[in-house]
């Protein structure tokens, strides 16, 4: 037991009176030599929060609803403190009349693992909200079966599955069949636990296909190998970009079409100015002036 640091109780049940271990009494900062324990100095020191938590337990246990006494306390350290305290305990001892006479237990010092276990769960909220409240679509999928374990609810709102639907899928029912190799070899990556990003094409549920840059990252979901998936939809983007060079195209195109022709261009618009004037209508190149000669003293805006 000093190997494991725990310390030990002998509480009688009839009298209030506990016998401890040294240890039991310094993993609560006090000296076993001075240290005195009852069950009223025990509670005494337990948090308030605490109390009917342990009442309860204490009272089920001697009703014979549990195999043994088991509960985790805060308990007030010399210091002033409150650290987390395993409590085991059961009654080895009972008089001929049935009454509870002595029970025997063990103290365990568990603070470190219930403040990294209150961390831990603090992160998982933080990231649950992050998750949830994310414009964009948001998903977490195994990385063996490829079946969604979580989406939010952007992705709901964006590729039109309801929340139920999107759980009854896997990762490959939102891409088109003839990119799903390429989507396997991704995952073969990813089971390696790289992150993977890059521009892909997925379906909604009306049939369209968007273009979607996705940036994911592994991670432990619940025991389970995942990977959780940042989606931002740049269809729009990408239809800018090829629309732009597309122009680009067209402008080069002509560009090359009037390249050393530029005297005669100036010739075809000062006649079609001419003939629209003729015919009551604007100018359509009010800019181009062509002199006497019609070929000198041309301005271009």
């Amino acid at each position: 037991m000093q190997a494991a640091n725990q310390g030990i109780y002998d509480f009688n049940m009839q009298t209030g009176e506990i016998i401890v271990s040294p240890e039991y009494a310094t993993m609560l900062g006090y000296d076993p030599a001075s240290f005195h324990e009852t069950n009223v100095t025990w509670l005494e020191r337990l948090h308030p929060d605490d109390y009917p938590r342990v009442a309860q337990q204490y009272r089920d246990y001697l009703a014979g609803k549990l195999p043994e006494y088991r509960v985790e306390v805060r308990q007030r350290t010399r210091a002033g403190d409150w650290k987390w305290i395993l409590t085991l305990g059961r009654v080895v001892t009972r008089d001929a009349a049935g009454r509870h006479i002595r029970m025997l237990g063990t103290h365990t010092d568990i603070d470190q693992q219930k403040r990294a276990e209150a961390e831990r769960h603090t992160l998982e909220a933080r990231y649950r909200d992050l998750f949830d409240a994310n414009p964009h679509p948001m998903w977490v999928y195994d990385l063996e079966t490829l079946a969604f374990l979580a989406v939010n609810d952007a992705a709901v709102a964006h590729y039109g599955y309801g929340r139920a639907e999107f759980l009854a899928m896997t990762i490959k029912d939102i891409r088109p069949a003839q990119d799903v190799p390429a989507m396997l070899a991704a995952v073969a990556r990813n089971r390696e636990g790289l992150s993977e990003s890059g521009v892909w094409r997925h379906c909604r549920k009306d049939g369209s296909v968007i273009l979607v840059e996705i940036a994911s990252h592994p991670l432990d979901f619940g025991g389970r190998r995942a990977q959780a998936v940042l989606a931002h939809d740049v269809t729009e983007r990408k239809q800018a970009a090829d629309r732009d060079q597309q122009q680009l195209k067209e402008l080069r195109q002509w560009y090359e079409l009037t390249l050393g022709r530029e005297g005669r261009v100036l010739e075809l618009k000062t006649e079609v100015n001419a003939l629209l004037r003729k015919l009551g209508a604007t100018p359509r190149y009010p800019s181009v002036e062509v002199g006497e000669s019609g070929a000198g003293g041309t301005a271009i805006d």
